[in-house]
């Protein structure tokens, strides 16, 4: 369901002329008498065709994750009136006239600056400035830290080794969320927080996205020179408790989300923490396509609690923005019970913002848990999670761990819930989002000021969002009728879905999309029969579309189907295969070695062997250990080599290996021993193919650590650990129809070994062409310049075609089809050429 863009601006101002010493008491001035204000203009300054032209050209530039996002809340295009940059003439005669310019923010069309009276009444004055108003002061939301305390672990076979997080976890249903395989993937998630111990080894640095600092500005958000050393303390917490990951010691509900970390808040108690940064942020994330984002700030200073009103407070308006953009926010309650303000802060009185309380560990209200309602009478917090004793990464080695009580706690782990719900219904929006979250916590029935609706349960939510799932993608037809839907070909369709909830639907129907420059849906719309739980079915008449002739002769097709059920709208995402890969390579290891070889490196040792000691199919493998049972040996570098391969276009690489090597007992990401993957075009010259799937890093860093010796530099990713058969597949875009060796390489330290990595099935599949036809006898004759080429005349031809391909086995591209028994081109490189005739 479209929503429509509603931006609050109702803003708490004065009329300009008013007395600005009012505005600015002696409070809220600095050692300069230097107000921080904000200052509101009246206009863009663009006349009606620049602006048109300016709107044009960001619904082309902003990020597509972005507009992505923002079309499940709005109808295009996507680019609005407060994407467009403020006035540069109005911002220069501002600081023209003594203002220190600080952030700028174009959804408030405002910027804050520092200024005293003078120089803000002197700005006043100016016919472009609608308001001034203070940029107001705020409460970080300070966690108590209490240590390590007692927690329970899984009794339970589990997907993950969560240690000491995992109860706070199973108390919201994350648990069960992980073991159907969902962590967040694909999903940006935004912190706006203090800064972050990017060092810490359960903060997944791979995952970072982008990052800004909004105090230093710069483009590092963990502790520089000059930060207070519990800068980033604060930020650590929360995204470790949202995203960690650190097998063993800790995961985040969203450990494979993708970040986008704000370093907004300044912890010096000289410089009070100020909405300007956290709406400057909030800009930054949004236009780089953040889905969520996690907040434990607060601001209040010089608010009233009249303000707390949902529209009022400059946070508020910026989250009401975002969320209206299509983003989801889950903010802390706030730590104001049996304070003086006792109430809720802002931005968590924001109208369909995530507002987060706190309770223990058996789901009792922490004491210190802001209480609602809003001032408008809305019923606040919207939900609960853990916010005592959370277990989370500590600042004070990269290995620490902490545990710590708050509202700053219980916010993160619901936006990491939020992340998990983005993965699983990506077309869900911020209020399915949060309707989900609400109507299934376990307050539901009867929802107040001090639960809300309760503890959250991210499992059950699932449930409400997720009715349909796609069984299969059934292809009735396709024109030359072998079964494989090709460039040029056009077909009929049937997406099988099946009903995964327990209602029955009984008016169904889809609308199927494609975001694939090569698709083209002929008929997109069909009826669905109707659907009682657990039913599958497919569409009633088929869907049909055509492959555009132009395109690649292999490759992924992303569809949408949006379906209709009884007025409710849910989105199921697929992959089309387009165009057959053929096995062109297939190695089971039952041949024995063939042209395979293996050896060491210098003083470096080889343990590759063929083996019967365990194999994926039928009974050989290639093992790199011990030929008797026992471990691998110490000081390995074993190299097990193929022969040269001629690479088809677009091929990939597949294996299955199983691998029990040794891992780092105090960073158990990291590894001490373990296998890569390596290309050769020479056989001289390796390189590592990263894109492989590796579960870990080598530790050893020269000249320190354990171990002391190593032939693989530290930070190399690398399979290790201990896991049983599995397939892993490598993408070969970039070497394809070239002749390359491929390279299993095993390396350890002189320290403990283990069984080692076996490796079998080894197999390559890519884009074999068909031949175009019989092909004639040719002659060809060239020189510097032109290629010809001339064939017999065959009697019954009413035409010839000539092919021509940069290998000999394709692509063949068409560069001539007429009459002629001739051909005529320019001798531009070397070709391989098919003549036909028709």
């Amino acid at each position: 369901m479209l929503r429509t863009l509603v931006v609050m601006l109702s803003l708490a101002s004065v009329a300009i002329g008013s007395n600005l010493q009012s505005l600015f008491p002696s409070n809220l001035l600095d050692d300069n008498n230097r107000a921080t204000a904000w200052i509101y203009f009246s206009d863009r300054d663009l006349e009606p065709a620049e602006r048109m032209a300016l709107l044009a050209e960001l619904e082309t530039t902003l990020d597509p994750h972005c507009l992505t996002r923002r079309g499940k809340v709005m109808a295009a295009p996507c680019a609005l009136e407060l994407d467009l940059p403020l006035s540069e003439n109005y911002v220069r005669q501002v600081v023209d006239l003594g203002a220190h310019l600080r952030q700028q923010s174009r959804w408030l069309n405002a910027i804050s600056v520092e200024a005293t009276l003078p120089v803000l009444a002197a700005v006043q004055e100016l016919d472009f400035v609608r308001d001034i108003l203070p940029v107001a002061g705020g409460r970080r939301l300070e966690p108590q830290s209490d240590g390590i305390q007692q927690f329970a672990t899984a009794d339970t076979e589990t997907r993950l080794d969560y240690g000491n997080s995992f109860d706070q976890l199973q108390q919201i249903g994350v648990v069960a969320a992980h073991d159907q395989g969902l962590s967040g993937a694909g999903v940006r998630v935004m912190m706006l927080d203090t800064g972050f111990y990017k060092d810490h080894e359960a903060i997944p640095n791979n995952q970072i996205f982008a990052e800004w600092d909004f105090i230093n500005n710069d483009g590092n958000t963990q502790n520089e020179g000059g930060d207070d050393p519990s800068q980033h303390y604060h930020g650590t917490l929360t995204l470790s408790t949202l995203g960690g990951s650190s097998s063993g010691n800790h995961y985040g509900p969203a450990y494979g989300a993708t970040f986008l970390l704000a370093k907004t808040e300044d912890v010096t108690s000289e410089t009070p923490i100020e909405e300007d940064n956290y709406i400057a942020g909030l800009e930054w994330g949004e236009q780089l396509g953040a889905d969520v984002a996690s907040s434990s700030l607060g601001y209040l200073d010089w608010y009233d609690w009249s303000d707390m009103d949902g529209q009022t407070a400059v946070t508020t308006i910026g989250v009401n923005t975002a969320i209206s953009l299509g983003m989801v926010i889950a903010n802390s309650a706030g730590t104001e019970n049996g304070t003086v303000w006792n109430h809720i802060i802002a931005p968590a009185d924001a109208f369909e913002v995530i507002t987060v309380g706190a309770v223990n560990s058996s789901g009792e209200l922490a004491s210190f848990s802001s209480h609602g309602p809003s001032y408008d009478g809305r019923t606040k917090p919207e939900v609960v999670a853990r916010g005592v004793s959370t277990y989370c990464a500590g600042t004070s080695s990269p290995s620490s761990y902490t545990t710590a009580s708050g509202t700053s706690l219980s916010a993160p782990l619901v936006g990491g819930c939020v992340a998990l719900l983005l993965e699983a219904a990506p077309g869900s929006t911020p209020q399915q989002i949060r309707d989900a979250l609400m109507l299934t916590a376990d307050n539901a029935a009867a929802p107040n000021n001090s639960y809300g609706w309760g503890l959250i349960d991210v499992s059950l939510a699932l449930e409400t969002l997720i009715s349909f799932t796609l069984f299969e993608i059934d292809l009735l037809s396709d024109d030359d009728g072998d079964g494989v839907l090709e460039p040029g070909e056009s077909a009929e369709l049937a997406l099988v879905v099946e009903n995964v909830s327990e209602e029955t639907f009984s008016l169904v129907s889809g609308l199927l999309s494609s975001v694939s420059p090569w698709l083209t849906l002929e008929t997109a719309t069909a009826d669905y029969p109707a659907f009682a739980p657990g039913a599958q079915h497919g569409n009633l008449t088929p869907f049909v579309l055509s492959v555009d002739p132009e395109a690649p002769p292999v490759f992924d097709a992303d569809l949408t189907l949006l379906l209709q059920a009884d007025g409710s709208e849910h989105q199921i995402d697929a992959i089309m295969n387009i165009g057959q890969l053929t096995e062109y390579y297939a190695i089971d290891v039952e041949q024995g070695a063939g042209d395979w070889t293996h050896s060491g490196d210098g003083d470096w040792l080889d343990q590759w062997h063929l083996s019967t000691e365990d194999s994926q199919s039928p009974t050989h493998s290639w093992k790199c250990g011990d030929t008797g049972g026992g471990d691998y040996v110490g000081h390995l570098d074993s190299r097990l080599t193929t022969g040269a391969i001629q690479l088809l276009p677009f091929s990939r690489l597949s294996f299955a290996h199983r691998i029990d090597a040794e891992v780092s007992g105090s960073y158990p990401d990291s590894a001490y021993d373990g296998g890569i993957v390596e290309i050769s075009t020479d056989g001289l010259n390796w390189e590592q193919l990263v894109e492989a799937g590796y579960n870990k890093t080598f530790r050893w860093e020269a000249g320190s650590g354990n171990p002391a010796t190593h032939p693989f530099p530290g930070g190399t990713p690398c399979y290790s650990g201990s896991f049983g058969w599995q397939e892993s597949f490598i993408d070969l875009a970039s070497w394809e129809t070239q002749t390359v060796q491929f390279r299993f390489r095993f390396g350890s330290d002189n320290g403990t070994g283990a069984a080692g990595w076996f490796i079998d099935d080894i197999s390559l599949v890519g884009y074999e062409q068909s031949q175009p036809g019989e092909p004639l006898v040719i002659s060809i004759t060239y020189n510097d310049t032109f290629v010809t080429i001339n064939w017999e005349v065959e009697p019954a031809a009413t035409g010839y075609r000539v092919y021509r391909s940069a290998t000999p086995y394709g692509l063949f591209e068409l560069v001539q089809d007429g009459a002629p028994n001739s051909y005529t081109g320019l001798a531009e490189g070397e070709f391989f050429y098919y003549v036909t005739w028709y």
